[in-house]
């Protein structure tokens, strides 16, 4: 089953379990993932690639559900919750956003990874538009190496309408 395949399951099933109000929604956009910024981060400062360096588009399916207690996006076989909207804002006609973090120590150091994701889109039910950006860092002492060390990424992300 493809990775596509398994978002749209997994997303109907959601969708059957959890029933809902006539507001909620489960809809799914063929979205194309397109780098707009690639940089080495290193101990003496930031080194970004030139446009047609960069890897080729990606595209897959994203699956936004909005129910009237949570609202969560679906890309392959990850999940995020996005921030809640602002009271009397409607959660069908705004920017939304989401961000994870995670922290790894190794080595005598200790030395931490920390990897960093945000995800901003305005879905209005026919088209998506956001950015995604991605930053991994390796800092510690001495032991580690010359730290900061790491990447930046930023890509641009432009979906349409696309049924299970």
């Amino acid at each position: 089953m493809s990775k596509s395949s398994r978002v749209v399951v997994v997303a109907s099933f959601l969708v059957l379990v959890g029933g809902g109000c006539a507001r909620d929604s489960l809809t799914f956009y063929k979205t194309t993932r397109t780098r707009t910024a690639e940089c080495a981060i290193r101990d003496n400062g930031e080194f970004c690639a030139e446009p047609e360096q960069f890897s080729a588009p990606v595209i897959d399916v994203w699956a936004v559900e909005i129910t009237d207690k949570i609202a969560r996006l679906f890309v392959d076989e990850e999940v995020w919750v996005l921030d809640p909207v602002a009271e009397g804002e409607d959660p069908f006609a705004v920017e939304r956003s989401a961000s994870k973090a995670s922290s790894t120590a190794t080595g005598s150091g200790p030395c931490t990874t920390t990897t960093t994701r945000a995800v901003a889109f305005f879905a209005d039910g026919a088209n998506l538009a956001g950015t995604l950006k991605t930053q991994t860092v390796l800092e510690g002492p001495e032991s580690c190496g010359n730290t900061p060390v790491g990447e930046r990424t930023t890509d641009e992300l432009v979906g349409v309408l696309d049924g299970p």
